[in-house]
């Protein structure tokens, strides 16, 4: 059981992936679960094989795709032959081993109406849901005329009454789940809002009384504050300044947590970079000049960093970051970079938790 919460975690709500892959995940995963349901329960109705061969068909495509998604990374992709696939394919096809217009697939395609609006966004949203119903429309017309009427599975009495029910619970829970979901999503983000709120209030506070006299010893002492507020095991500090014409932030200043014997933290120590590194912004972080001109801070997780910041972090083995930009007379002076690692074991961590 432990073992299943961890894969749920880490696959499901772990701030390493990012929203797109957990929402594919979740919904491969509930539906699965709910599918082996419908074939538990048609085995002990008895039910035609054409049915038993339609969800075992349900429970295998869609395995497939969940571990296509996580293998490459393609969730996109898996997304959009998750939907053909389930929704334009198989749930037809159930429709005529279910009983066609006396079945309860009402409920399902209702679901898979759901699944669209979850898994898709705007003009291909609009496409898939109307290509979706208008198929489903002619699938039912079909159902109930010949010759394709012949293709109908039979269904009587307590058989179509299960039915039914099995479909309303089965659709229910689906659904429900995605309510769930989206609901934690919304209470996460407002949670590492408030946290980073709370770090900010910490950081204005120690920052204050900071003294100025001794810039260098005031900039050593205000990362270790920023790192301790937000829970950070390494910190640096980015200058910027130009060479050969071109903006770049130039590594200045670095500091690591101090583990202690017990496997705690006992502080982090600031020292200057053992060599000067620069970085062209156009290169590797082009749109950070616009970004953190304003002075205010970023909070971002791997799973949510764009292809070049994904690129650049992984450098420095950064598993979430917290960016500070640092702001003198108006002008974007350096920036301050918090971040954490990916820890032993493999679990991992956010700076806004």
């Amino acid at each position: 059981m432990q073992r299943i919460k961890s894969l749920i975690d880490r696959y499901i709500f772990s701030d390493s992936l990012p929203l797109e892959a957990r929402t594919t995940n979740m919904v491969c995963v509930v539906g699965i679960a709910g599918v082996i349901v419908a074939i538990i329960t048609r085995l002990f109705m008895r039910s035609s094989p054409a049915l038993i061969l339609v969800l075992t068909g349900i429970v295998l495509s869609v395995s497939a795709l969940l571990a296509f998604c996580n293998v490459y990374n393609k969730h996109k992709l898996g997304a959009r032959l998750m939907l053909f696939s389930l929704c334009d394919v198989l749930l037809p096809a159930a429709l005529f081993a279910m009983g066609g217009v006396k079945s309860g697939m009402a409920a399902y395609f209702a679901m898979s109406v759901v699944l669209i609006f979850f898994l898709s966004k705007g003009r291909t949203r609009v496409i898939i849901l109307t290509t979706h119903i208008a198929w489903v429309i002619l699938c039912y017309a079909a159902s109930s005329a010949p010759p394709f009427d012949a293709l109908v599975a039979e269904l009587h009495g307590t058989a179509q009454y299960i039915d039914h029910i099995q479909s309303f619970v089965v659709s229910g829970f689906f659904i429900s789940a995605i309510v769930l979901f989206q609901n934690r999503i919304f209470l996460n983000e407002k949670a590492k809002k408030d946290t980073t709120l709370s770090a900010m209030h910490t950081m204005a506070v120690a920052l204050l009384n900071l003294d100025l006299t001794r810039p260098e010893d005031a900039l050593r002492r205000g990362m270790g504050i920023i790192a301790s507020s937000v829970g950070a095991d390494r910190i640096t500090l980015w200058v910027n300044k130009e060479i050969d014409g071109r903006l770049c932030f130039v590594h200045r200043l670095s500091g690591a947590a101090v583990s202690t014997d017990e496997g705690g933290v006992s502080g982090i120590v600031i020292e200057a970079a053992d060599a000067i590194t620069a970085f062209p912004y156009e290169d590797y972080l082009p749109d950070w000049v616009e970004k953190l001109s304003g002075g205010k801070p970023l909070s971002l997780s791997s799973g949510e960093y764009p292809s070049r910041e994904q690129a650049m972090f992984s450098m420095f083995g950064a598993q979430s970051v917290f960016i500070v930009p640092i702001i003198y007379h108006g002008d974007f002076w350096g920036t301050v970079i918090a971040s954490r690692k990916l820890v032993k074991g493999g679990n991992r961590r956010n700076l806004s938790k």
